[in-house]
């Protein structure tokens, strides 16, 4: 396991306001190695409890981990907010299925534009059902699987899931969304784009994702797995500051691409800066 830090790991912490010792970063280093190596090894029935269980460990081991930071909690009240006003309007009177929703806190602030939501997560735990909206109703999966009929969701929605998903259980998963889907309904996943990344702990060490980030994906590898699920349309945008706008397809691919060609440590200050955020991130819908 390589355990030495990048020559720019500096330039990467000060992107990120990490300011963690080495010996902190290398400690969260090893630690989502050995979690993700655990997951990768795990047989695809038994790797629902070991996100669980990895997850668990992490964040018990890792207390500064920097989703555990006091001063995180403003940014992402910011990115609810943000996520809040891409999807509340296109949300009137629709079924609406949140994937991996945490604490629930934006399926509740969605409810009221909705006429039934769903938030599934492998856990409940952290979620104060004494406060949900009456028709928000929280689903438990043990995987992959959605406990719903075929063709119920008008729209589908997923942040910072994908990634964290064995390559097999995220076509799985999209599977699934693609069957509860209505004919014209749609699934907007927002995932880190792999050639800006890497998106975890690793960014420290290496310039591909080997901590519990499992995949990043490029819009290439996204359009390709969408297709084969069997959505009709897929579409990308970029996004910042809860605005949209449609990229297509070939301009993306083509940026992509050319990134993706510079030396990794060019290519990791070219994108490590405030100009390319809107790219940091996929959005991609695909509509069935």
């Amino acid at each position: 396991m390589n355990t030495q830090l990048r020559p720019d790991y500096k330039r990467v912490q000060a992107f990120f306001g990490d300011t963690r010792t080495e010996r902190q970063l290398i400690e969260h280093y090893r630690l989502e190695r050995v979690l993700a190596d655990k997951i990768k090894h795990t047989p695809q029935g038994a790797r629902a409890q070991i996100y669980a269980d990895a997850y668990r460990e992490l964040f018990q081991s890792v207390p500064d981990h920097p989703q555990q930071r006091i001063e995180m909690q403003d940014a992402r009240r910011r990115h609810i907010r943000s996520l809040w006003r891409r999807l509340h309007r296109r949300l009137k009177n629709k079924v609406f299925l949140e994937i991996g929703c945490g604490d629930a806190v934006l399926s509740a602030s969605l409810a009221a534009w909705t006429s039934q939501t769903y938030a599934l997560d492998v856990t409940d735990k952290l979620i104060s059902r004494t406060t949900l909206p009456r028709n928000l109703e929280v689903l438990l999966t043990t995987g992959a699987d959605i406990p719903l009929h075929d063709g119920v969701i008008d729209l589908a929605f997923s942040d910072q899931l994908m990634e964290h998903l064995h390559p097999d259980d995220a076509i799985a998963q999209l599977e699934q969304i693609f069957r509860v889907l209505k004919p014209g309904g749609s699934y907007l996943c927002v995932t880190p784009n792999k050639v800006t990344g890497p998106h975890d702990v690793s960014s420290f060490f290496d310039y591909e994702a080997t901590g519990l980030h499992l995949c990043e994906y490029m819009s290439t590898e996204l359009f390709q797995l969408f297709k084969q699920v069997g959505f009709r349309k897929v579409r990308f945008y970029v996004s910042a500051y809860g605005f949209e706008a449609r990229i297509p397809a070939t301009v993306l691919r083509s940026l992509e691409n050319r990134l993706q060609a510079l030396p990794s440590l060019t290519r990791a200050r070219v994108t490590r800066n405030p100009y390319m955020a809107a790219l940091a991130g996929l959005d991609v819908v695909g509509t069935k």
